[in-house]
């Protein structure tokens, strides 16, 4: 089997090169990597580039303006070659060098359209703060949330032929969104124990956390998941809970958001 990488990046220099380390040092032998970048003016590039002799051939970019990271995304799965794709942050990294390997163990590409595993949240500095956990996937729980994490997902290149490319419209949630389409016939989820990468604190949704819950119930009644009413309720209660965690974090009964 063949995988895909595809990582969004734009003026990612304090960590671009930790996020290609961690593929370049990936033991899984059938990879090529997608930087797609949106037209960075640091030394993102730079980086980049001084990486795609490391790669032998595998590491390919393009540098231009574009619509943001949807459109990055689907700039990489229209180039991607793989039979899985995998999309990883340009913040965020492989945990080890043998998540690749590791995932893709028993898994059969003529029927096993999404393969997840989980992720570790770490803070800027690396340190771990949680890791998502391994239990059978349920498609009711995308209802409440994004249940399967694209930093631990890879996704037959199947499912797009049939779903689509990522909605550029969304800011947020594009890969949520993507999933939804899929929810009243949603494909069978292998999931496996194992961590796959790194998600970092930060990034484009850091502390805008009201616009992506909006986002949410904008996205789940556009593909008519459940009734109005229950929509509204959830998108209610996930406003309660964050600001109900917002504040027990600032007076410091809990250690993270």
């Amino acid at each position: 089997m063949k995988v895909s990488l595809i990582i969004a990046a734009w003026n990612n220099q304090a960590t671009i090169a930790q996020t290609l380390q961690s593929v370049l040092e990936q033991t899984y032998p059938n990879i090529e990597v997608w930087v797609i970048d949106g037209g960075s003016t640091d030394q993102t590039i730079s980086i980049v580039k001084a990486y795609c002799e490391k790669f032998q051939g595998k590491l390919q970019f393009i540098s231009e303006k574009d619509k943001g990271i949807s459109d990055a995304f689907n700039k990489g799965v229209q180039r991607a070659t793989g039979d899985y794709l995998y999309f990883l942050g340009s913040d965020d990294y492989l945990w080890d060098k043998e998540a690749i390997a590791t995932i893709l163990i028993g898994v059969n590409p003529a029927k096993d359209w999404l393969v997840c595993g989980k992720i570790a949240r770490v803070n800027i500095e690396g340190k771990v703060l949680y890791i998502t956990e391994a239990k059978p996937f349920d498609r009711s729980e995308l209802i409440w949330k994004m249940a399967l994490p694209h930093q631990g997902l890879f996704m037959h290149k199947r499912f797009f032929t049939e779903y689509g490319l990522f909605d550029i419209d969304n800011v947020f949630c594009m890969d949520y969104e993507l999933l939804l389409r899929a929810y009243h016939n949603f494909p069978k989820v292998i999931m496996k124990d194992v961590i796959v990468a790194a998600w970092r604190e930060g990034g484009i949704g850091a502390n805008r956390i009201p616009k992506i819950l909006a986002e949410y119930y904008h996205i789940k009644l556009k593909n008519k998941l459940a009734p109005k009413y229950l929509l509204w309720g959830i998108y209610q209660w996930s406003l309660l809970k964050h600001y109900s965690k917002s504040f027990l974090y600032k007076i410091g009964l809990v250690k993270c958001m």
